[in-house]
């Protein structure tokens, strides 16, 4: 009896959670807020000859009310007794909130909620580290050299990571690795193969 509830219980968590990623499917962030490749190509050339201004990027429609709708009646289907339950409830809120932040573009109240989902740049990367704003600091100053080509920064939550294409590039990262050690959940590393950004 025990191992048939467990059994039900486990399927009622797939079901939930495949029913969270085809709601999740459409809201991509950075895709959506990523500026036109023209525009970021003047805004670099500008600033590289000195001419630090910001540009002035198309308004951007966001269409997630659908997407809103399924979240939100998924919420009541959580079981918050259930540890499972209760992680999935909190990343549909999480997606909830990115939906919000999205539709706010362009206004002042798009960075407040931004820094309620993802802190400001002042704020620590864990207890006691460096800063969000130092860390970046130190892994732009990493020489363009140390990086492979192909390759992108990126957060993984498993630092398993070889050198053997570049034998010198932990050396060159041990001042960034000092702000964000490797077995910290968000540490950044250089990606073996190129990644794909949302």
């Amino acid at each position: 009896m025990q191992a048939d509830n467990q059994s039900a219980r486990l399927d009622r968590v797939r079901e939930l959670d495949k029913a969270l990623a085809k709601q999740a499917r459409k809201i991509r962030i950075l895709s959506t807020l990523a500026w036109p490749l023209g525009l970021e190509q003047v805004f670099l050339a500008n600033w590289r000859s000195g001419l630090r201004t910001l540009p002035n990027p198309p308004s951007i429609e966001v269409h997630l009310s659908p997407q809103r709708a399924g979240l939100l009646a998924l919420l009541g289907r959580f079981d918050p007794a259930d540890p499972l339950h209760a992680y999935m409830a909190r990343t549909t809120q999480i997606y909830l909130d990115a939906i919000g932040m999205l539709e706010l573009t362009g206004t002042l109240a798009f960075t407040e909620r931004s820094i309620a989902i993802y802190g400001k740049p002042t704020d620590r990367v864990h207890p006691g580290s460096p800063t969000h704003l130092t860390a970046a600091q130190a892994f732009l100053d990493i020489p363009s050299d140390a990086l492979p080509r192909g390759r992108s920064p990126v957060c993984r939550n498993r630092v398993q990571q070889t050198y053997a294409w570049n034998p010198q590039l932990p050396a060159r990262l041990r001042k960034y690795s000092a702000c964000c050690p490797v077995d910290s959940p968000s540490a950044v590393i250089v990606a073996s193969r190129p990644c794909s950004t949302h």
